[in-house]
């Protein structure tokens, strides 16, 4: 399920199928962020392998490494498999633009509330030359 609470804000009900068990989890919304994020120990408990430590700038403008890692989550009924992003403890998560992507689902701004996307994005290009088949 997902819905707005009053400040506008969307948040969705993900559910984590992780190596070593299944999480469930009240994410916020946030399409300006690119991953998923949830507390390093959560996504330990649940087996996900630490597999490349990346950087990301924070809102403030800070640089920051953190680890992530791939695991497949289900939002509405669908599922994907999406990156993670090993958060510090105390974060409250959220869900990032990869996972909506991977899953075909949008914000519906109207109604404030997550939503199927009619299609997924797609990019058409002339293939370099020498490539024709």
């Amino acid at each position: 399920m997902a819905d707005a609470n009053e400040m506008g804000h969307v948040y969705a009900e993900v559910t984590f199928l992780g190596p070593s068990r299944t999480e469930t989890r009240r994410l916020m919304v946030d399409t300006g962020a690119l991953y998923t994020w949830i507390p390093a120990s959560l996504a330990e408990s649940m087996g996900i392998g630490r597999e490349e430590l990346r950087r990301f700038r924070l809102a403030t403008g800070e640089i920051v490494h953190r680890w992530v890692g791939y695991v497949t989550l289900e939002v509405l009924g669908k599922r994907a498999p999406t990156i993670i992003v090993f958060a510090d403890e105390g974060t409250a998560g959220l869900l990032g633009m990869h996972a909506l992507e991977g899953l075909l689902l949008e914000v519906d701004p109207a109604r404030n509330a997550l939503k199927e996307s009619d299609a997924a994005n797609a990019y058409q290009c002339s293939e370099p030359p020498g490539l024709e088949a």
